[in-house]
C-alpha cells in the first residue's frame, strides 16, 4: 500500500509538471500510471489471500483435491 501511495504521489508531481518524452511527446503520467495501478491490483490481491487464509480452516481442505477446495471458497459471503 505504501508503493502505491508512493507512485501515485510521483505520478501527480508528472502531471503537475507537464513532463513529456522526449521524442514522442507522449506524457509521463500516462506511462507512470502503470506502476501504482499495478502495485495496486497486487495489493487487494495480498489481501483477498489474507483474508481467505484467515477465513478457511486448514482441516477443511486437507481432504480435498485444490480445485474441489477452490469453488467451495467465497469469500464475499459474510456469515
Amino acid at each position: 500500500a505504501f508503493f502505491t501511495y508512493a507512485c501515485l504521489k510521483y505520478v501527480l508531481m508528472a502531471m503537475q509538471n507537464m513532463q513529456r518524452s522526449p521524442v514522442m511527446q507522449v506524457p509521463l503520467w500516462i506511462i507512470y500510471s502503470a506502476l501504482p495501478l499495478g502495485s495496486a491490483i497486487t495489493t487487494l490481491q495480498y489481501a483477498l489471500k489474507l483474508v481467505e487464509s484467515i477465513r478457511v480452516r486448514p482441516e477443511a481442505l486437507a481432504d480435498k483435491s485444490s480445485e474441489e477446495a477452490a469453488s467451495e471458497i467465497n469469500l464475499l459471503d459474510l456469515s
